[in-house]
């Protein structure tokens, strides 16, 4: 049993991290069957994509870190993707784009699938469309380079995510609940999986 203060709370987050953590999240998937015409973009608003998190160049590396942090490009695997939303030259909505992340394989999800998560738009710019817009891009995009299949995983309770996924015509899978061990085994739905580290 790890004990109370700083010291403790290092300890639980270096355990969580290292040894052991629980996921529990929202799992979608892009229903591409039916045709769609692409969704316009509001006035102002740029859209920018990159297959791979090498292929941003310095400048762009530069403008998502000073939104999204530099957690967010250090957590993707150099082969995961980025979008990005600009409005002048500040970017106010980002995502990532998984194709080598172990989340993948913690989920359950094909080989050939491509996940989108960890995205976020900044408060002065919601309720614009740019979500939506930008999944319904990613998707047409992630389609053409070839890919088995679209999911998006969302923390349960953000109802504002759930609605602009099923908005731009993703289906609901379900609740995954998961218990990850050493980085390297997941335990759901009732059976061990191994997590490929990439």
């Amino acid at each position: 049993m790890i004990g109370s203060g700083e010291g403790a709370g290092l300890l639980r987050a270096a355990y969580r991290l290292f040894v052991h953590f629980e996921r529990e999240v929202e799992l979608f998937w892009d229903d591409r069957r039916a045709p769609r015409p692409p969704r316009a973009w509001p006035t102002g608003y740029r859209f920018e994509y990159w297959p791979r998190r090498r292929d941003l160049d310095r400048a762009a590396r530069r403008r998502v870190r000073a939104s999204a942090g530099r957690l967010f490009l250090a957590s993707l695997a150099r082969r995961d993707g980025v979008y990005a939303v600009s409005h002048g030259e500040t970017v106010v909505a980002w995502g990532a784009v998984f194709r080598r992340s172990p989340q993948r394989d913690i989920l359950g999800l094909p080989s050939d699938a491509v996940l989108v998560g960890a995205c976020e738009t900044a408060p002065g710019h919601r309720r614009r469309g740019l979500y939506q817009a930008s999944l319904d891009a990613v998707a047409r995009l992630v389609r053409e380079e070839g890919a088995g299949g679209l999911y998006a995983e969302v923390l349960p309770g953000n109802d504002a995510s759930m609605a602009g996924l099923e908005g731009t015509g993703f289906l609901r899978i379900g609740l995954v609940r998961s218990s990850v061990w050493l980085g390297l085994f997941s335990h759901r739905q009732g059976g061990w999986h191994f997590v490929r580290r990439w």
